[in-house]
Formats: C-alpha cells, structure tokens, sequence
C-alpha cells in the first residue's frame, strides 16, 4: 500500500454536460468478420446491423434514430478499402458514420 502524501480534497463539479451520453450505439460491419457482433457484446446496449449494404428491393435504409454509427472494420489493406465503401453506401442512405472502429 503506498502511503498519500496530502489529504484528499473533494473536487468541485463542473458544469453539467450539455447532452447526456447516449446509451446505445448502433454498429455496422465494412466486411464480413470485421467483429460487429463481439463489440455489439461489449458495447451493450448496442445495436448489431451487420455488414453494411445498399437496400434491395422491399428493403428499408438504415435509420438510427440519433443514436450514433460505428463503423467496424480490420486491419487491413483490403478492410480499409471495404471501410470507404461501406462509408459511401452509409452516406447514401443519409447516415453519417461516428466512429471508426478498427479492430486487430
């Protein structure tokens, strides 16, 4: 145990944050195997949509609702370039990627 070398003093709270954070993120795969489900797993409440793609016929676009969009991709050279794709098909449909998640 490492001994304190002052007395601990209260911190005086800020002011509140304008937004609350929200509670659910909703994740979207560049590819095949990015692991949305694993981070969907870590990250609850989340919403796993899969790989993302361009609605086909009786399909509906992706709405989020406000809640913000990760994007999840690899490592490399190839998920990458999925992950520009995937970002157009998103911007398509009117959604606005977050974050990028790159997972090793």
């Amino acid at each position: 145990m490492y001994q304190m070398t002052a007395d601990p003093r209260p911190r005086q709270a800020g002011p509140a944050p304008r937004h609350a954070p929200p509670g659910e993120v909703v994740l979207v795969g560049a590819h095949g195997g990015a692991g949305v489900t694993t981070l969907a797993g870590l990250l609850r409440p989340a919403w796993d949509m899969g790989v993302a793609r361009r609605p086909g016929p009786g399909q509906r676009p992706l709405r989020p609702a406000g809640r913000p969009v990760v994007l999840v991709t690899r490592n490399t050279a190839a998920a990458a370039a999925r992950a520009v794709t995937a970002t157009g098909l998103l911007a398509d449909q009117g959604v606005q990627v977050t974050v990028l998640a790159v997972i090793s």
